[in-house]
C-alpha cells in the first residue's frame, strides 16, 4: 500500500516536470518568435523604402543596326521635362544592368527618371513605372527640321493653334507659348497676336528618337541629283502644295539634298510625322496637307533590289486649308 502511494507520488512528480518543462519551452519558443518577428521588423525599418526599378540599357547606333548593350550612362532623377532641366543624379553605371530603391521622399520631389548616355537619353515618368523589368534603349533623335505651318482661312479669321510633340522642341518662330494665335486671311498672310507682327508661315523645329519600325519603308523613289528639282516639283504638287510652298521647300532642302549624287526619298503625308507631332486649330481645318519628306544618300539606284516606287495620292483643297511640310535627314543607310 505505501509503495503504490510513494509510485503515485514519483508519477505525479515527473507529469508535473514535463507539463511544466513543456510550457516553459512553449513560452520560450513564443519569446524566440517575437524576438525574431520584432527584429526582422527593425531590419525592414532600416532598409529603404520606395519604388524598386530595375532592368537593362542598351543603345541603338542607327535605323539599320542591332542593340547592344549599353554600359557607360547616368540615372537622373528630374521634377520636369524642360530642355536642359537639371536633376539629381542617382546612378552612374558601368553595365548595361540597373536595379535601384528610390526613396519615398524623392517620388514626391521628384515625378520622373531619365537614362542619358552619349547615344541619346529616355525621360519616363517614375508613376507609370510597373513592377517588371525595364528594357530601354538610347537612340540618336532625328532632327525633324523646318516644318512650316500655313493657313488659308475663306475670309480673314482669327485662329489658334496648338501643337503637341513627343520629342524636344527647338525652335518656334514667332515663339510658341501655349499656342499660336494669328489672324489669317485668305491668302496666307498671318499677323500674330502677341508681337503684331506679319509672317509667311509658322516655324518650328525638333529632335526625335523614332523607331526601328519607322525606318523599315515598304516603298520610295530612288533620284538622280539632276532631277531633284523636277522630281519635288511634280510629286509636291501631286500631293497638293501650290507653288508658293513648292518654291520655300526646294529652298530649303535642295542645298541639302545636292550633297549626294543620288538619293533615296520617301514622303509621309498626313500620318502626324508616325504619330510624334499633332497639330490643332480653332476653327477646325477642312483640308489639312501635312507632309513630311525624309531622305538618305543612295550610291546605286540602278540596285534590281530597290524598293518599289511609293503611290502618291492627291489631295483637294476645300474651305479652310492648312498646310505644313517639313523633312529629315536619316544618313546614309542600307535602302539603296
Amino acid at each position: 500500500m505505501r509503495k503504490s502511494v510513494v509510485w503515485q507520488c514519483v508519477v505525479f512528480f515527473v507529469s508535473f516536470v514535463l507539463i511544466f518543462g513543456s510550457a516553459c519551452h512553449a513560452e520560450d519558443m513564443q519569446k524566440d518568435a517575437n524576438n525574431t518577428l520584432q527584429q526582422n521588423e527593425e531590419i525592414a525599418q532600416q532598409l529603404p523604402q520606395g519604388k524598386r526599378i530595375m532592368g537593362k540599357v542598351y543603345r541603338d547606333i542607327g535605323p539599320w543596326s542591332d542593340l547592344i548593350e549599353c554600359e557607360n550612362y547616368q540615372i537622373y532623377l528630374l521634377k520636369d521635362k524642360e530642355p536642359g532641366s537639371k536633376g539629381e543624379l542617382i546612378i552612374e553605371a558601368t553595365q548595361s544592368s540597373f536595379d535601384v530603391i528610390i526613396a519615398e521622399e524623392k517620388l514626391k520631389e521628384y515625378p520622373y527618371i531619365e537614362f542619358v548616355s552619349k547615344y541619346g537619353n529616355e525621360t519616363i515618368k517614375l508613376d507609370e513605372i510597373k513592377d517588371s523589368a525595364l528594357e530601354i534603349v538610347l537612340a540618336p533623335k532625328t532632327g525633324v527640321k523646318k516644318p512650316a505651318i500655313y493657313l488659308y482661312p475663306v475670309q480673314k479669321t482669327q485662329i489658334l493653334v496648338w501643337h503637341n510633340f513627343k520629342g524636344q522642341i527647338l525652335n518656334t518662330y514667332p515663339t510658341y507659348t501655349d499656342n499660336w494665335t494669328v489672324i489669317a486671311e485668305p491668302t496666307g498672310n498671318l499677323l500674330n497676336v502677341k508681337d503684331n507682327r506679319y509672317y509667311k508661315y509658322l516655324f518650328w523645329d525638333g529632335v526625335y528618337a523614332f523607331s526601328k519600325e519607322h525606318y523599315q519603308f515598304k516603298s520610295g523613289f530612288y533620284v538622280k541629283n539632276e532631277d531633284y528639282v523636277s522630281f519635288l516639283q511634280s510629286k509636291l504638287a501631286i500631293i497638293g502644295l501650290n507653288e508658293n510652298e513648292i518654291n520655300d521647300f526646294i529652298v530649303y532642302w535642295l542645298p541639302i539634298m545636292s550633297n549626294y549624287k543620288n538619293c533615296f526619298i520617301h514622303f509621309s503625308i498626313n500620318d502626324n510625322i508616325d504619330g510624334s507631332s499633332v497639330l490643332k486649330t480653332q476653327p477646325e481645318a477642312e483640308t489639312t496637307i501635312r507632309v513630311f519628306m525624309e531622305f538618305s544618300g543612295a550610291d546605286n539606284i540602278n540596285n534590281t533590289q530597290n524598293l518599289p516606287e511609293q503611290k502618291l495620292t492627291a489631295l483637294k483643297r476645300k474651305g479652310f486649308t492648312l498646310v505644313e511640310w517639313g523633312g529629315a535627314e536619316i544618313g546614309k543607310g542600307k535602302i539603296e
